[in-house]
């Protein structure tokens, strides 16, 4: 009789995550994007603009669960159609700024509502009225916690069957769901 040393060092190779099974916080930070001024009717960022958006990027960057809407405005002294169009392609212009910085696209969701949500009717209001604003949302994210990813078990018959039970603890906020753990 032969007795062999078994160990065993495992790691999650998938995890399969519903969309259903994802919370969302749908209460929404919402903030105005200071320092980003685009030029009237255009939709082009300037050089001067990035360093305004390169703390958004950061945070989203530092937490993969945040999800952000760029929200883009305008005054009511164009036409309303140009205005909506105006403001859709300056939303999409930091959405795409931000996804050639390495974001995934899924997590930006440009949006332009020209005039239609202006906050200073009365009072002109030109600068309160051009915005950019940014709402805030986090998704539930599943995080696998592992108390050991080696275990090592007493000697035994070569030939035999050693089974163990191993705890992985969710930490996360949305349910885990493993669809495969590969052993080696």
């Amino acid at each position: 009789m032969r007795k062999i040393l078994v160990s065993l060092t495992f790691c999650i190779v998938s995890c399969l995550i519903t969309s259903d099974l994802l919370a969302d916080d749908r209460t929404g930070e919402r903030s105005i994007l200071d320092g980003v001024y685009f030029d009237r009717g255009s939709s082009v960022l300037k050089k001067s603009d990035l360093p305004f958006l390169q703390p958004v990027l950061n945070e989203m960057k530092s937490d993969p669960s945040l999800r952000i809407t760029i929200e883009s405005h305008v005054d009511a002294s164009g036409d309303p159609e140009s205005d909506l169009k105006l403001t859709h392609n300056r939303a999409q212009t930091i959405s795409n700024w931000l996804i050639a910085q390495g974001l995934d696209d899924s997590r930006v969701h440009p949006m332009g509502f020209g005039s239609s949500q202006s906050v200073d009717i009365n009072g002109g209001g030109t600068e309160k009225n051009t915005r950019i604003e940014i709402v805030k949302t986090r998704q539930g994210v599943p995080i696998a916690n592992f108390p050991a990813i080696r275990y090592q078990f007493e000697p035994v018959v070569d030939g035999i069957e050693v089974q163990h039970e191993y705890i992985i603890r969710n930490t996360g906020t949305a349910e885990l769901l493993i669809k495969e753990v590969k052993t080696g």
